[in-house]
């Protein structure tokens, strides 16, 4: 427990509207000398998108994953209603998840959006909300160790989605597009 205490203690804290204070590989390299082999097997095995993808079963982390399916279920489920012009009703809903109502409005809010970025972080805001109910009442374990490398993997997700640049990788794209229809 003191070396979760002192690992934890010693990262910068995260907040969804903060930049990312530190990489992956960073907080890796803190963890380390301090958690238990099988907490560094768990950690190396959160992917980009902010995914448990490791074999250990632990509450959280099963949690956390089903979560994350239901959402990923509930948010197909909209988007293949409304390119098929049905609307909320047509479908019974299937997905644990749904109980909730504050998320299914979220990710029915999110798939309205019109500006993809907008919605992609409803969908990051709505991510970090559950890692935060799902650690709630653990401190200095390594459930609060998991939660932090969860968080860490959506503000590196988040500091992807640069405007300007995505602007200009656009138009270069375009462009490039342009000139290879035109040389057809």
């Amino acid at each position: 427990m003191s070396a979760y205490f002192y690992v934890l203690s010693s990262l910068p804290m995260l907040t969804m509207d903060a930049d990312v204070p530190i990489t992956y590989t960073q907080f890796l390299d803190s963890c380390r000398n301090f958690v238990s082999v099988e907490d560094m097997d768990v950690l190396m095995s959160i992917d980009k998108n902010a995914r448990y993808t490791g074999s250990v079963d632990h509450p959280f982390l099963t949690r956390y994953n089903s979560f994350t399916d239901d959402l990923t279920e509930e948010l197909q489920r909209i988007r293949s209603s409304r390119g098929k012009g049905r609307t909320d009703g047509d479908e019974s809903r299937s997905g644990t998840m749904l109980h909730n109502q504050t998320v299914l409005a979220t990710v029915k809010r999110a798939v309205e959006q019109e500006n993809p970025l907008e919605a992609e972080k409803s969908i990051m805001n709505m991510l970090w909300n559950e890692i935060e109910y799902l650690k709630d009442g653990h401190s200095y374990d390594e459930v609060s160790i998991y939660a932090y490398a969860l968080e860490l993997r959506i503000l590196e997700r988040k500091a992807v989605f640069v405007p300007i640049e995505g602007n200009a990788e656009f138009k270069r794209l375009f462009t490039n597009l342009q000139s290879s229809i035109k040389s057809l």
